[in-house]
């Protein structure tokens, strides 16, 4: 038989080497990484015909976990809890079509090596998981937007309404915080963060098209137009993200935390999901 001379780099080559197929290059990049033999071959046993089928996206998955060894450690891959966690995300990450989607999965378990494995048994990773599959790139997109545009003043804003309360200490602090995230209604900021950037009355828009009296109805027309489309962009996805959990529909009723507009405010459930979101690059926006 002829030496084989098997290339590896970021994007393996994928196809037989000679006599060596190539779902046995990728089982030799992956056994090579200590620890993962048994979470590994755990994915392989499941998963079965699908990790062959999909040769491109398991390297994809290896050779992520190889080039961030250093979050892993022997104690996690033998965790029973965090070989579990990792055979979800393998088929996960092996039958998700979208790039974008894909990275969300490497970045869930990036994030789980950071939890304790009394909590990572009741980490909700089955429905980060469904919520990947099932959420639109225009909901994603969304949910993006809002951790890079609006999240910082969100925040913001959240701690000077707690200035006021004078016991912040312990796990009065944490209810306080709760109450007050609660009530924040997200859709307002991104409805403001629309209307301050398209809408033909705000100082942005009539500076940068130099907006007066004699501005023809023509050009009007075209800066509504943009502002429908931004306003369909951002706005249209919430239901779903409410339907999916991300998001909670508010309808201005009084609560236990004082009175609330109506609209859309972001669940705990959301604010996690966001932390795995913009870790690489961000969403490209649909509309221009």
């Amino acid at each position: 038989m002829k030496n084989q001379k098997i290339l590896t780099s970021n994007k393996l080559l994928l196809k037989e080497v000679g006599t060596i197929m190539a779902d046995e290059v990728v089982d030799a990049i992956a056994t090579s990484i200590p620890g993962i033999n048994i979470a590994y071959k755990l994915s392989k046993a499941y998963l079965g015909r699908g990790m062959k089928l999909r040769q491109q996206r398991v390297l994809e998955w290896v050779e992520f976990v190889r080039d961030n060894l250093g979050e892993f450690s022997k104690q996690l891959f033998d965790n029973e809890q965090f070989q579990d966690c990792f055979v979800l995300l393998t088929e996960g990450y092996v039958r998700e079509r979208t790039k974008y989607k894909r990275r969300l999965h490497q970045q869930i378990l990036l994030g789980i090596t950071k939890i304790s494995p009394d909590e990572l048994e009741a980490y909700q990773l089955e429905r980060m998981i469904a919520v990947t599959n099932q959420i639109s790139l225009e909901a994603l997109n969304v949910m993006s937007f809002i951790k890079s545009e609006l999240l910082e003043k969100i925040d913001k804003d959240i701690e000077d309404q707690l200035t006021v309360f004078k016991d912040r200490e312990g796990v009065e602090g944490i209810r306080l915080e709760n109450i007050t995230r609660n009530r924040i209604i997200v859709s307002d900021y991104v409805s403001k963060w629309v209307y301050e950037r398209y809408n033909s009355n705000s100082e942005i828009v009539k500076k940068e098209y130099n907006l007066t009296n004699e501005t023809s109805k023509e050009v009007r027309n075209e800066i509504s137009y943009k502002e429908h489309l931004k306003e369909i962009e951002l706005m249209g996805p919430l239901p779903e993200l409410g339907n999916l959990g991300l998001l909670i529909r508010k309808n201005g009723t009084p609560t236990f935390g004082g009175s609330v507009g109506s609209g859309y405010s972001i669940s705990e459930f959301g604010y996690e999901y966001m932390k795995y979101l913009d870790q690489e690059e961000k969403y490209e926006i649909i509309h221009s």
